[in-house]
């Protein structure tokens, strides 16, 4: 159809998963960010990419966290801005994706 393909406002709501150790955590939601962003840039259409932000304490989901959830951790990078598996996940997938004319 000729049509552009933009992936915006990019994160992981780990609400269904979110147990373990931030560690664990992190692990997973990179590995379902690459597995993601693999099959999306796999689309000669994908033009753009756009996170909703870059630090977790800025994500829309965190307003949905109740008091007795964990904190979501949906972003490349926590709240002290410390990079998290995510943020390679991502890189890699941008590596690994086929060159865009």
């Amino acid at each position: 159809m000729g049509l552009e393909l933009y992936f915006t406002e990019f994160d992981v709501n780990d609400g269904d998963t979110a147990s373990g150790t931030d560690a664990e955590r992190d692990e997973r939601i990179a590995s379902y960010t690459r597995d993601y962003m693999d099959l999306m840039l796999s689309y000669p259409a994908m033009k753009e990419f756009i996170t909703w932000a870059m630090a977790d304490q800025y994500s829309w989901i965190q307003q949905f966290v109740d008091g007795d959830e964990l904190v979501r951790r949906p972003l490349p990078y926590g709240d002290d801005y410390k990079v998290k598996p995510m943020r390679q996940a991502m890189a890699d997938a941008f590596r690994a994706a086929p060159a865009r004319s």
